[in-house]
């Protein structure tokens, strides 16, 4: 029996309404060699039991279900890619689904070049139905339909893709060997996990190309904003802090890399601590922000973060930066009405000069 062209891997973790959406937009799709491998993630719901129906309905082999006890999206979607066979593996959530003829048109690239990634388009699909449509080709720096090569002299950008605009492990054809033979997995964290995942994918990949005449739809949910926490930030440190160290055991130990991991942990953690300042994580209390200091006063100089904000020229970045030392270092956080005063007046002052 010869293995399939594409393998679907769909981590599923109490995903009842919504798994049947996207269980049928993949099974129904027009390009037909595929299999489809759902992981149940020791779900509390009825979602082991729709999987098992389509499966037993539909009496289509192609669809593999799996169930395990509880162990977290990322040991979820590393046994997935441990039942893969497929030429290519495509990660995709379990609430999420795609234009009907999505791998028709992403597969026929590939038998016009040997390429190790095919990204797809991607739009977001709201709670309220609506949907925007993502400009990957500007937000990439990547022209829809062109051969891109990916090579010592270019490989740090794109590397550095995994905390600017492809943060996610989803929505694209990665050859499944590049997974496998260089042992790719997702870090156990219970937040930020996709951002490694996908950085270390670009070590390796040297072909890729953007077609975005196809969908992928990222269900978006309006509550997520307001959910974010400590525990977000303690993730990433911790995800950052194992793949700076991994990318160098791998033998990628230009300066580049190691400098672009640490301006990711310096933007992320600016962008909490002001978000969090601002009120746009509202349910995230003074008691959790403080939860990260003890982490971010190891982490911090580890990072080398000093050196990338004395070297940039975000003048922003430096005044953001230095508000958050002053908080780590206090053992407070600034109030919202001064971190506007300020924020306005700089722009007033960099306006007129």
């Amino acid at each position: 029996m010869t293995s399939p062209k594409i393998s679907i891997l769909i981590p599923c973790y109490n995903s009842s309404k919504y798994i049947r959406q996207c269980v049928e937009s993949v099974l129904n799709q027009t390009f037909k060699d595929i299999e489809l491998i759902c992981v149940n993630d020791g779900s509390t719901d009825n979602t082991l039991e729709i999987l098992n129906e389509y499966a037993a309905k539909a009496k289509d082999s192609r669809l593999k279900v799996f169930t395990q006890a509880n162990s977290g999206v990322a040991a979820t979607l590393n046994a997935a890619i441990g039942y893969a066979s497929g030429d290519y593996i495509f990660i995709m959530g379990h609430d999420d689904f795609l234009d009907l003829n999505y791998f028709e048109v992403l597969y026929a690239r590939t038998l016009k070049d040997d390429y190790d990634m095919v990204l797809g388009g991607i739009s977001v699909y709201y709670e309220d139905c609506s949907v925007k449509k993502l400009n990957l080709a500007r937000d990439i720096d990547i022209k829809s339909g062109e051969l891109v090569e990916i090579n010592d002299g270019n490989r740090d950008k794109f590397f550095a893709l995994f905390y600017k605009r492809l943060v996610i492990d989803w929505g694209r054809l990665v050859k499944r060997a590049i997974i496998a033979d260089n042992n790719i997995k997702k870090y156990d964290q219970p937040s930020s996990d996709d951002m490694p995942f996908t950085a270390l994918t670009f070590l390796y990949v040297k072909k890729i190309i953007l077609v975005d005449s196809v969908n992928y739809y990222y269900r978006k949910f309006f509550a997520s904003l307001s959910e974010k926490t400590a525990l977000t930030v303690l993730s990433c440190i911790n995800n950052f802090t194992t793949l700076k160290k991994e990318v160098f055991d791998r033998g990628f130990k230009d300066k580049k890399y190691e400098d672009i991991i640490d301006r990711a942990v310096c933007d992320i953690l600016i962008g909490y601590y002001d978000r969090w300042n601002t009120g746009l994580f509202s349910r995230c209390s003074v008691s959790e922000i403080r939860k990260m200091y003890p982490l971010a006063k190891e982490r911090i100089e580890y990072f080398n973060t000093a050196s990338v904000v004395k070297n940039s020229s975000d003048k922003f970045l430096k005044i953001k930066w230095t508000m958050f030392r002053f908080g780590i270092k206090h053992n407070i956080y600034i109030m919202p009405k001064i971190i506007r005063l300020v924020r306005n007046i700089v722009r007033i002052f960099w306006f007129f000069e």
